[in-house]
């Protein structure tokens, strides 16, 4: 992922051409092939490159096309082809890189150039003759954009890291985003940080500045509920997620070769069916378990790797500490989280990067399939009678049996005084903070929210697009939490293919992800397309419990910030809970403590120290 930074100062003062040359070149690490800066008089821009497309061997940034409106970008668009035809078609458009062809349709639309673009993006435009900064972030979040507004200066970028460089933005926490780290693992917030003085841009949002006023944020999509697909016969359903397949990952293989985590379920697998029809050569990374617990990832990666002819590279995470090298300044993450094996997950990067820059991975697989709960009452409720018998008839034929109609979830709502898991507010959080805070208050709604009874069609698959689980999981994919110049690519969320996969039928198609059972039939091995959903292991976290006992420095000598958040004694040593999500909670206060105190400014200074936090 290439980095960008820029700075806008609202009450005309010339932009201070030092510090942005500074923000730019602590973006290297996103960006190795070239950097560049630009300013006029009141704002700046600096850009790292990433070459990871063909049209991307010439591209310079910031760009311009006209010496008056400039643009500085984290991009990759999809169907280009067509975005091409309504710009005019031109010829040379074709290897335009993709920055050229958003400047290109905000030059023709304006704020409406978003209506014609799809793909992941994060940009910031500069429009002189308007005197005005238009900023937008892709429709899912999959890239980042994040920006500070200190009357009179608005600083912006792509990475969190170089925003904090600049002298004007301090380093307060912000307590409620903390909070949210320790109660829940990630932020509640669309548009909040850890950080007091730095927000973030929601996906499918655009941030405005004109002269006269402080940024505005909107927003200018939301997934749409669209009508239910219905196709005569069954081979349509498969024909049509086969072509949307084959343009999702088309659009993401404009490269030599890629790298793909590849796992023995289905999501993965897939996208590289379809990535071996290209002429990119791939390469599979794999982690797998051994010894410590029984796993047949190994076995059934490999049956993929052997049916694709897909050369397959295993990391064992045998050996692997829960916290290993989290007091390692150089492993520190842009925000507080989760640590236990993280550092396997940094390897597994490192190993797919010394190959290719470009990894592709199954993520928004599970969500863009996630089956309705409320299928059969829906179908009743709008009287589709008949079009139920024909999915349950459906569902038989294809040896699912009546699974996925939703019935005991009925059952389940209509009887009262349903048992909920005792998960209780942690005794740990610091009394000082719970109360000005509204802690519990905070908790009791998150944990006791129960989905609105919505009987719009795949409701639950549109909602889990915009969880913060899901917000976590790309910020996680971003180069700021590996210091990697390596960048992901997620064929399942393809908009095309999302919109295509959140109107069809629920039974039989998304229970177990059927559609893809059917599509991938004679293409994937028998005993993968067989196999089960696997849960989340939590065996291999609960196997390492037992490094906490060398007691590591966070909890033997607790730094100052921690215990502004965490009772002292609560930390000493997590309690270890068979249930998982139990655990993981117990473990929070020790991610955190590493975090405040590894995090570093650019300099190697530890920055937490002696800061209050923001009530």
């Amino acid at each position: 992922m290439s980095g960008f930074v820029g700075i806008l100062n609202l009450d005309g003062a010339p932009v201070d051409r030092r510090v942005l040359q500074d923000l730019t070149s602590f973006l290297e690490f996103r960006g190795p092939d070239a950097r560049a800066t630009w300013s006029d008089p009141c704002v700046g821009l600096g850009h790292a490159l990433l070459r990871t497309t063909f049209e991307s061997e010439h591209e310079r940034q910031p760009l311009t096309l006209d010496g008056r409106v400039w643009i500085a970008a984290d991009a990759r668009i999809d169907d280009r082809q067509n975005l091409i035809s309504e710009l005019c078609g031109a010829p040379e458009l074709v290897h335009a890189p993709d920055p050229e062809l958003i400047l290109r349709a905000y030059l023709r639309w304006g704020d409406r150039c978003l209506d014609h673009l799809i793909g992941d993006f994060s940009f910031a435009i500069w429009d002189a003759p308007g005197r005005r900064l238009f900023c937008a972030r892709d429709h899912l979040g999959v890239r980042p954009f994040f920006y500070a507004f200190k009357n009179p200066s608005l600083i912006f970028s792509n990475s969190i890291r170089s925003i904090r460089q600049h002298p004007a933005v301090t380093n307060r926490l912000d307590d409620i985003a903390i909070a949210d780290f320790l109660l829940f693992e990630w932020i509640q917030d669309a548009d909040a940080t850890s950080f007091a003085d730095i927000r973030r841009l929601p996906p499918g949002h655009t941030l405005v500045c004109g002269p006269d006023g402080a940024p505005l944020v909107r927003k200018y999509w939301t997934m749409p509920e669209g009508r239910e697909i219905r196709y005569r016969r069954p081979s349509d359903y498969i024909e049509r997620f086969q072509e949307l397949m084959i343009q999702a990952v088309g659009d993401r293989l404009r490269t030599a070769k890629a790298s793909i985590f590849l796992s023995g379920g289905l999501d993965s697998p897939t996208i590289a069916a379809f990535a071996r029809r290209s002429h990119t050569t791939l390469h599979g990374f794999s982690v797998v378990y051994d010894h410590v617990i029984p796993d047949d990832e190994r076995h059934f990666s490999g049956l993929v790797a052997n049916q694709l002819d897909l050369p397959i590279h295993y990391l064992s995470a045998d050996d692997y500490r829960l916290y290993e090298r989290a007091d390692d300044p150089s492993f520190q993450t842009p925000e507080p989280a989760q640590w236990p094996l993280r550092t396997l997950s940094l390897d597994e990067r490192r190993l797919a990067l010394d190959f290719a820059p470009v990894v592709l991975t199954g993520e928004g697989g599970d969500e863009a399939f996630r089956p309705s709960t409320q299928y059969a009452e829906s179908m009743l409720r709008s009287g589709r009678l008949i079009c139920l018998c024909r999915d349950v008839f459906l569902s038989f034929r294809l040896g699912q049996g009546p699974r996925g109609l939703g019935l005991r979830n009925s059952l389940r709502r209509s009887l009262r005084n349903v048992p909920t898991r005792p998960w209780c507010f942690p005794d740990w959080i610091e009394p000082s903070l719970e109360a000005p805070l509204s802690l519990r208050k905070r908790w009791d709604r998150v944990m006791l929210e129960r989905p609105g009874s919505s009987h719009a069609h795949r409701s639950e698959a549109r909602r889990s697009l915009c969880t913060p689980v899901f917000r976590y999981a790309m910020a996680a994919y971003d180069a700021d939490w590996s210091n990697l110049a390596i960048e992901f690519r997620h064929p399942f969320l393809d908009l095309r293919l999302l919109r295509f996969l959140a109107n069809i039928p629920s039974v039989p198609w998304c229970n177990s992800k059927q559609l893809l059972r059917e599509a991938m039939r004679s293409i994937l091995p028998a005993p993968v397309l067989a196999r089960p959903k696997t849960p989340v292991r939590s065996d291999p976290v609960l196997a390492r419990i037992a490094d906490l006992d060398s007691r590591p420095r966070v909890t033997e000598d607790p730094h100052p910030m921690l215990l502004r958040y965490v009772r002292g004694g609560a930390i000493t040593q997590p309690q270890v809970s068979s249930d998982m999500f139990q655990l993981r909670l117990n473990l929070h206060p020790v991610s955190l403590g590493y975090w405040v105190t590894t995090v570093q400014d650019s300099r190697g200074m530890a920055v937490l120290d002696g800061l209050s936090p923001v009530f």
